[in-house]
C-alpha cells in the first residue's frame, strides 16, 4: 500500500542546503515506525517527529522554536486527507496567493489538498502541533456513517474550527502514548480512528445546529447524541424519558423535541425501530431461536413482537429465522 505522505518534500528557496529541510526530508525517506529530527543547536531548539502507524496512516509532530525567521516550502504531489492541530502559537502559511493561519487551539480538516504551501515561522516562538494523515476512504466512510454526506467539503477545501475538549483529550492520549512497538501501533491506530469518528460527528452536529429550529446549543446537540447512544445500548430495557433527560442533563421538553428533530423519530419510536433492526440482524445470523431474539431485544410478548416485525419487514420473524 502506498504511503499517504510519499510525495511530500520540504524546501527553503533561499537556502537550498537548508539543514532543516534536509533533516525533515530524511524523515520521509526512512521506512521506520518512528523517527525524530532535532533542530541544529545554532538554528533553534526542539524537534520534528514522524510516526508511521501503517502505510495509510501517519503522524507528524513538530515542536520547534527558531532563533531567526524561517520560510519553508512544503510541496505535496499526492492529495492530503487528514487533520492538523495547533497546540501553541499561530502558524501562518500561504498556498498560492491565499494566506491561511492556524491559531492555538484550532484545527484544519484537509480534503485532498495538493500543491505547494509556504510556512512562516517567527523567531523566538514555540510552534507545537500535530498533523495526522489518513486514506480518503476513512474520512468519506465515517461521514456516510454519520449521515452527513451532503456536508462533505469539496476537494482541495479546508474546514477550520476550534478544537473541542473531546478532541483535545484524544490528542493528549496520542502524544503521551507510553506503549512500545506493536502495542503502540495498535493503540495509535485505535486513537486515530476514534479521533476521526469524533471529529466527523462534531462536524455533522455543527451543521445540524445551524439548521436547528429549536435554538439548540452545541452542548445540547452533544447531549442528544449521548441520549441516542444510551438508548441504543439499552434497547431491551431502555430508560424512561425522565431518566434519560436526567442522565444527559436536558429537560424533557428539549429532549423530546430535539431528539425528533435530529434523529427523525420520537424516543419511543426510535427504540422500536432499533429493536426491530437488531432483531432482524440476530435472526439472519441464525444462531438464536426466534423467542430468544424477541427477549433479547426487549419483547416479552412474542405475538406482539411478531406483529411489529411483520409490519416493518413484511415477513414473520420465523421466516427469516428458519
Amino acid at each position: 500500500m502506498k504511503s499517504v505522505a510519499s510525495a511530500y518534500v520540504l524546501a527553503n528557496k533561499s537556502n537550498l542546503r537548508c539543514p532543516i529541510c534536509n533533516g525533515v526530508n530524511e524523515l520521509y525517506g526512512i521506512s521506520l515506525f518512528q523517527q525524530e529530527f532535532a533542530l541544529p543547536s545554532f538554528l533553534g531548539q526542539g524537534a520534528y517527529r514522524r510516526v508511521q502507524v501503517k502505510p495509510s496512516m501517519e503522524i507528524f509532530m513538530p515542536d520547534v522554536e527558531f532563533y531567526e525567521a524561517m520560510r519553508l516550502c512544503g510541496s505535496r504531489g499526492a492529495p492530503l486527507y487528514g487533520f492538523a492541530f495547533s497546540f501553541e502559537n499561530s502558524l501562518v502559511w500561504r498556498r498560492g496567493k491565499v494566506e491561511e493561519e492556524l491559531n492555538c487551539g484550532e484545527s484544519y480538516l484537509f480534503c485532498g489538498y495538493q500543491g505547494e504551501g509556504v510556512y512562516c515561522y517567527q523567531p523566538g516562538q514555540r510552534y507545537q502541533g500535530i498533523r495526522i494523515e489518513v486514506e480518503p476512504a476513512l474520512l468519506v466512510g465515517l461521514l456516510k456513517l454519520a449521515g452527513g454526506k451532503e456536508n462533505w467539503p469539496n476537494e482541495n477545501e479546508f474546514v477550520r474550527r476550534r478544537t473541542s475538549p473531546s478532541i483535545a483529550l484524544i490528542l493528549q492520549e496520542i502524544v503521551g502514548c507510553r506503549y512500545e512497538e506493536n502495542l503502540k501501533k495498535l493503540y495509535l491506530e485505535a486513537k486515530i480512528l476514534e479521533l476521526a469518528a469524533v471529529y466527523i460527528q462534531e462536524l455533522v452536529l455543527e451543521k445540524q445546529l445551524k439548521r436547528s429550529r429549536l435554538g439548540l446549543s452545541l452542548a445540547d446537540m452533544n447531549a442528544l447524541g449521548e441520549a441516542k447512544r444510551l438508548v441504543e445500548e439499552s434497547l431491551a430495557v431502555p430508560p424512561s424519558l425522565g431518566e434519560l433527560a436526567q442522565r444527559v442533563c436536558l429537560n424533557e421538553y428539549k429532549l423530546k423535541r430535539g431528539f425528533k428533530e435530529l434523529f427523525g423519530l420520537p424516543v419511543h419510536a426510535y427504540v422500536i425501530e432499533k429493536r426491530l433492526e437488531k432483531a432482524r440482524f440476530l435472526l439472519e445470523k441464525r444462531t438464536f431461536k426466534v423467542t430468544e431474539v424477541a427477549l433479547h431485544v426487549g419483547y416479552q410478548d412474542f405475538s406482539y413482537f411478531a406483529a411489529r416485525f411483520k409490519k416493518k419487514y413484511g415477513v414473520t420473524p420465523s421466516t427469516i429465522g428458519e
